[in-house]
């Protein structure tokens, strides 16, 4: 089923561009993507296998090495690329299901009587009921862990975005197997 939904290159173009803007946001709010002065370097840690799993705060594990070019610094962890990457892949699933079934207006009961972005407006807002449920997940997981170390509260953040988003890809794939798309 991914595979004929797959297919559709513009699709695809925006899956990917919002699976790489995830995954930067996300690195961006665990505060390992920085924009900061400095030389360009790279810098690794001499015990990094002692720092692989060690957490400095709920899902935030410690950066093993940092690599810096022209402003841009990155504090490497595998475990938060990981994350990151698990999670910008169940968004990149949740988009290309939800524009495979906005382009079927029938199933989610909308009438398309206006184009461009009037045209988009009814469907996006339907879409959080009916079609695309994983629109707003995503956002808890970059909320949370930019916040986790104020409350202990938003450390049930992330494992919660993680069971959104496979009941969105979940739903989204039951609503296009429905209907025998």
């Amino acid at each position: 089923m991914m595979i004929t939904i797959m297919k559709n290159k513009k699709h695809l173009t925006i899956g990917i561009m919002i699976f790489i803007l995830y995954f930067l946001m996300y690195y961006w709010s665990i505060n390992y993507l920085n924009i900061t002065d400095g030389p360009s370097q790279l810098v690794w840690s001499s015990h990094w296998r002692s720092f692989l799993l060690r957490q400095t705060a709920p899902f935030i594990f410690e950066p093993i090495g940092l690599i810096q070019f022209s402003s841009i610094q990155i504090l490497i962890s595998p475990m938060n690329i990981v994350i990151g990457l698990i999670l910008a892949t169940l968004v990149f699933f949740n988009i290309l299901s939800s524009l495979y079934i906005y382009k079927l207006p029938k199933q989610c009961r909308l009438d398309y009587k206006y184009s461009g972005f009037i045209g988009i407006l009814p469907s996006f807002l339907t879409g959080f009921i009916c079609c695309a449920p994983g629109f707003i997940i995503p956002l808890s997981s970059i909320l949370g862990s930019s916040t986790v170390f104020f409350t202990r509260v938003f450390r049930w953040f992330l494992p919660l975005s993680l069971l959104l988003l496979l009941y969105g890809i979940f739903r989204s794939s039951k609503i296009i197997r429905t209907f025998n798309v």
